[in-house]
């Protein structure tokens, strides 16, 4: 993780200190980080598919769209593909790029709506799906 001044581009959502000795200072922080992004020549269901397996290492399955949302169609062009993908499985260890580093929990769907309902998934672009997968409409 990059520090002072070259931290700056990134929002720090939580600070603690782990030890803060003279000889030696340990902090954890919790960032909301950018998710993926389409390559040149990629189509987002590749996409979605590549970063599923380098942030994961799962793969495979059945992939559908689910919907497209766009974070500021006022201010901004990107748009955000959502897919749901069934049967997945873990295929090879997770590949970060240079920045990342993210740890895998596996949830049943009880405790994703839980956390949904509590507040506790708040990234818009990650709630947003979510909602309209568990309202039914577009849940299979």
């Amino acid at each position: 993780m990059k520090t002072g001044s070259e931290n700056e581009n990134w929002k720090v959502l939580a600070s603690e200190y782990l030890i803060r000795k003279p000889w030696l200072t340990a902090r954890v922080d919790r960032l909301e980080l950018p998710c993926g992004v389409i390559e040149k020549g990629e189509s987002p269901l590749e996409a979605a598919k590549r970063e599923l397996a380098e942030e994961t290492g799962y793969g495979g399955g059945e992939w559908r769209e689910l919907m497209q949302i766009s974070p500021n169609p006022g201010a901004m062009t990107n748009m955000t593909h959502c897919f749901v993908a069934t049967g997945v499985e873990k295929v090879f260890e997770q590949h970060f790029d240079e920045h990342e580093c993210l740890t895998v929990h596996l949830l049943d769907c009880d405790e994703v709506f839980r956390l949904m309902k509590d507040g506790e998934i708040f990234q818009s672009l990650m709630l947003a799906p979510l909602w309209r997968y568990f309202s039914g409409k577009e849940k299979k």
